[in-house]
């Protein structure tokens, strides 16, 4: 059941006191709400694949009559109701994504079509991603591609040099361009900050550690992220890594590719320049000391000041998550720790991306002399 029936069934027990029946069928009511307005629009043939969307569940065997009254329940129906409106967003967004009316250009010729996006695709948005994810440089650590790119039939005039170089790229690797109502691509994305350009690609590979130790340079810097989760607040730290100089980042095992898109944004695109491993945080570190790399924590404990401490190179700079920081295990792995020194009675700290901002630019500093 998904998380938003749970909190609101939850908030109906709260309400009602009555019998554990009347209970359950209020708990029906929020689902049977959204399936018969649902159905109004889209036929009651749909209600199983609906179910199937949005619950997980393939037997639709929930009974239709169940209602609230409205001087009894009043706060049970609004609840119902927003549900209904939450639903009805989560199906546009499905139907968008799975069929979108468009027209595909392909070469000079421009024909009607339909176009069928992947189950569950990699949504890139604005050309800066799209671009990264385009560029040819990128093919020895990264083999995402591009399938479809959607463009705002509105927007095509404004983008016609976008639109261009996007054509030229087409014909070279083989993906479709497809003109789109605006409706429709605000409607397949998270927001409407996408420019009016969209791309659906495919999963990138992250390789293992020990897959790309024969790639490491011998007097590199390298960054490994332990701790933090947030998606954006990765995508931020990448860009300011790759913006110093950082030849690559590692990162602990766990699924980076199902939010892609979202950090290829807030990355502008530097996530896909940037190659990146993944390996247990502590072993790690264990594995690039043993080709003569030096690791330095940021760490307030037993520190130095970052400006007094020697980041030259070959090095591998540890940065942990806001919520946990770097676990203890890779702390006693890497050879000094060092702080960021802050103004006054200032007792808080940076966020992670920022610190990692201050860090490696210290490291580009003292190595480029």
């Amino acid at each position: 059941m998904p998380l938003a029936l749970v909190l609101i069934k939850n908030n109906l027990d709260l309400v009602v006191q009555g019998s554990v029946d009347m209970r359950q069928n209020l708990g029906h009511v929020l689902v049977n709400r959204a399936l018969a307005d649902a159905e109004l629009r889209g036929g009651r043939s749909n209600r199983g694949a609906m179910l199937d969307d949005v619950m997980g569940e393939r037997d639709a065997t929930l009974p239709v009559g169940y209602f609230v009254h409205d001087s009894i329940f009043p706060l049970a129906r609004l609840l119902c109701l927003r549900f209904t409106q939450a639903y009805a967003r989560v199906r546009a967004n499905i139907r968008a994504a799975r069929q979108i009316p468009a027209v595909t250009l392909k070469g000079s010729t421009m024909m009607d079509e339909t176009c069928t996006t992947p189950a569950t695709p990699d949504l890139f948005e604005g050309m800066t991603a799209i671009s990264a994810v385009l560029d040819p440089a990128i093919r020895a650590f990264n083999d995402r591609t591009v399938r479809t790119v959607f463009i705002d039939r509105a927007r095509a005039e404004k983008k016609a040099r976008e639109i261009a170089f996007l054509r030229h790229r087409a014909e070279e690797l083989g993906f479709d361009l497809q003109m789109v109502r605006s409706e429709d691509l605000d409607a397949l994305t998270s927001g409407k900050t996408h420019g009016g350009i969209v791309a659906v690609c495919s999963d990138r590979t992250i390789p293992t550690l020990d897959e790309g130790m024969d790639s490491i340079r011998p007097d590199g810097f390298y960054v490994l992220l332990d701790g933090i989760e947030d998606p954006y607040n990765f995508g931020y730290t990448v860009r300011s890594l790759y913006a110093a100089g950082a030849d690559g980042v590692i990162l602990p095992p766990r699924n980076w590719m199902g939010v892609a898109g979202l950090v290829a944004r807030s990355s502008a695109g530097t996530s896909e320049k940037m190659p990146i491993w993944i390996s247990e945080p502590a072993g790690a570190v264990a594995k690039l000391r043993e080709k003569g790399y030096r690791a330095a924590a940021a760490e307030i404990r037993d520190s130095v000041d970052l400006y007094e401490a020697d980041l030259t190179h070959p090095l591998l700079l540890v940065i942990g998550g806001e919520k946990r920081g770097i676990s203890r295990a890779v702390l006693d792995e890497c050879d000094l720790r060092v702080r960021i020194g802050y103004h006054g009675d200032f007792r808080g700290s940076l966020s992670s991306a920022a610190s990692a901002a201050v860090l490696a630019f210290e490291v580009m500093r003292q190595n480029n002399k």
